[in-house]
């Protein structure tokens, strides 16, 4: 068996210790990176617990149904329509709403939607706690 000088043997100590601590590094940042991930947003909006147990995101759509006054039915109407996010309904404007239900049926004109906008810009910008607090005010839509 040979034998390792003892400046080889330093230096595969050293870099054993510069990958060791490489590594520390690595794992301290990615659990930043994990615990900022479930702490805010990406434009630092609200903390993920101020959500009050809204879902907000199911694939590539916004559930709508956190809309007040919106039911499946309705959700189902409005991504028909084409209106898929709480951007596109905050977009919408209240004769775009009127017009999307009157193509629905004579079931769906009665729906009020007047609030709807106004509702999904705040889901749109995450703040869920204002939303909640101004659908506790309204009732059914109103």
């Amino acid at each position: 068996m040979s034998q390792i000088p003892a400046w080889e043997y330093k230096v595969l100590e050293m870099r054993e210790k510069f990958i060791e601590l490489a590594l520390i590094v690595g794992i301290f940042f990615f659990g930043l990176c994990i615990g900022a991930q479930y702490s805010y947003d990406k434009n630092n909006r609200y903390k993920k617990q101020d959500l009050h147990g809204f879902v907000p995101m199911v694939w590539d759509m916004d559930n709508l149904q956190l809309i007040e006054g919106i039911g499946p039915k309705i959700e189902e109407v409005l991504h028909n329509a084409g209106v898929t996010t709480f951007h596109g309904l905050a977009n919408a404007s209240n004769k775009d709403l009127r017009r999307i239900l009157e193509k629905a049926g004579d079931k769906f004109t009665s729906t009020n939607y007047k609030t709807w906008s106004e509702q999904a810009e705040m889901a749109d910008l995450w703040r869920w706690r204002h939303l909640k607090n101004y659908q506790d005010e309204i009732l059914g839509g109103l």
